[in-house]
């Protein structure tokens, strides 16, 4: 038995094998990836999908996907949710992590590569237009590598003048991230696309508000225990961010949800489920 985690089982292979896609952002949003990235789905991407004899997605919305571009029947697949990993956990001694980093005392935060599909450019104009309609104190601080694309974030951030306001540290290893997860006073995740989007249920487990799109695998993650915004308003995103951050009450009761909803994804049961594929599979 193989499990490819990778779309592609290796070229020949003929025994059964299960299959984990992540998204379809290939399909979805093909202009959100690189030229070589696009070419490898073609002509690899598709082919691996076929040969599979279980496919494993990580959201009910991933599913639905792999059924409708890629005319999967619904038998072969199954919706495995991810986890949070035992370190992302509330932190109440964490000052000295983020005095290491330079954080302000109070901050929202992004987590994800740097790329388009992450709709960071929206995030930083929003997070401008909160500043103005509600005298917003709080800066924006954005962790993660730099993907491809990266150079449009910085020009936004030159354009609306906001160098000071944005801070972008980069990547930063897991160990300090539950630290500046739990010192957020907002985690915001405006992406065009997620198959899951696991630093959403990470901020969650840490203790942070969520507000997020309400796109793909984003409302199914949070439940109601964030809150869920159109892309096509970033006036009333600005407004909802503004609200929130003058709303201590709303907040804690959001990270008192959030709490919780992360702890129904489960490790023992992503295990349980996944040996569940492989005996379906042999």
């Amino acid at each position: 038995m193989l499990h490819s985690a990778v779309f592609v089982p290796p070229l020949g292979y003929a025994r059964p094998s299960v299959t984990t896609i992540f998204d379809l952002t290939f399909e979805r949003f093909p202009e959100t990836m690189t030229r070589v990235g696009r070419m490898w789905w073609k002509f690899f991407g598709r082919r691996g999908i076929a040969r599979a004899t279980r496919i494993i997605t990580l959201s009910e919305s991933t599913r639905r996907d792999v059924q409708t571009f890629l005319n999967v029947p619904a038998e072969k697949i199954r919706v495995i949710y991810p986890y949070a990993r035992a370190l992302f956990t509330p932190q109440f001694n964490a000052i000295a992590t983020r005095a290491r980093y330079h954080l302000p005392v109070r901050y929202l935060l992004f987590v994800g590569t740097l790329e388009p599909r992450k709709n960071i450019e929206l995030l930083i104009r929003v997070f401008a237009r909160a500043r103005q309609i509600a005298n917003v104190q709080h800066r924006l601080v954005l962790v993660g590598q730099r993907g491809w694309f990266a150079q449009n974030i910085f020009r936004v951030i030159q354009e609306l003048e906001l160098n000071a306001q944005v801070i972008v540290l980069g990547y930063v290893p897991d160990a300090d991230l539950p630290a500046i997860y739990a010192g957020a006073d907002l985690f915001v995740y405006l992406s065009r696309y997620e198959g899951f989007g696991l630093p959403v249920l990470e901020a969650m487990a840490c203790g942070a508000p969520v507000l997020v799109s309400n796109t793909a695998a984003l409302p199914e993650v949070v439940g109601d225990a964030g809150v869920c915004v159109a892309l096509n308003e970033p006036n009333v995103i600005a407004d909802e961010i503004a609200q929130l951050l003058g709303d201590p009450a709303r907040r804690a009761a959001l990270c008192e949800r959030g709490l919780k909803r992360a702890q129904t994804f489960s490790l023992d049961r992503a295990i349980q489920q996944t040996l569940q594929v492989y005996n379906d599979a042999a």
